[in-house]
């Protein structure tokens, strides 16, 4: 039986609620590889219901999304689009029907699996402005957990190792500064001087949690 689409679409885009990193990424990349077909079919080959009415209805409500997020702009349609035809089909029907069932479908996003694909998507078509009020962005949800694997994994790759007791260290970093950007009443334009050592931005943020590597 079909997945339903209202439920897939509300819950993927509460999971949309954007995420700063220190150069914040964002959501999903679209094609058009399945753009003849009319019906959305999980990894395994189960229908997951009409692909218009999916795509109708997900560009409906992010519409209304954004609306709600002053300072930034994002082709809905083509975010949808993107969902149907390169995301969906990735995942199989049963972890779908499960984190639908379970709410988590934020989880499921955030899987090593998805998570590159998730992010193409909205990079692709996003823009923001310098104003943009970084606590629109809900970082008590989802947002914050995608900032904190993003923050994670960049780090461990500057740092040019897997070795366990720095990757706490660098949690305990993402965290602290992931909790600091949540209180500092940062914009967009500011996140993109968090790399200035001499920035306000880096100085509320950055500094107050290199503690952790002393």
């Amino acid at each position: 039986m079909p997945i339903e689409h209202g439920k897939v679409t509300i819950l993927v885009l509460n999971s949309t609620r954007m995420r700063p990193h220190l150069a914040l990424t964002l959501l999903l990349l679209a094609s058009a590889n399945y753009s003849d077909a009319q019906t959305i079919y999980s990894k395994d080959g189960r229908s997951l219901g009409d692909r218009m009415e999916f795509i109708n209805s997900c560009t409906e409500a992010a519409g209304a999304e954004l609306l709600h997020v002053a300072g930034m702009r994002m082709d809905a349609a083509h975010y949808c689009r993107c969902m149907c035809d390169e995301l969906m089909p990735q995942v199989p029907y049963a972890e779908l029907d499960a984190a639908i069932t379970n709410g988590s479908i934020e989880s499921l996003l955030l899987d090593d699996r998805y998570i590159d694909k998730f992010k193409e998507c909205a990079l692709a078509t996003a823009e923001f402005d310098d104003s943009l009020e970084l606590a629109d962005l809900k970082l008590d949800g989802p947002a914050g957990a995608m900032y904190m694997k993003e923050c994670v994994s960049s780090a461990m790759i500057s740092l040019g190792t897997e070795e366990a007791a720095m990757r706490l260290l660098v949690e305990q970093y993402c965290t602290c500064t992931l909790e600091r950007i949540q209180v500092a009443g940062l914009t967009w334009g500011d996140l993109q001087q968090l790399g200035d050592m001499e920035s306000m931005a880096f100085k509320d943020v950055v500094a107050p949690c290199l503690y952790v590597f002393e």
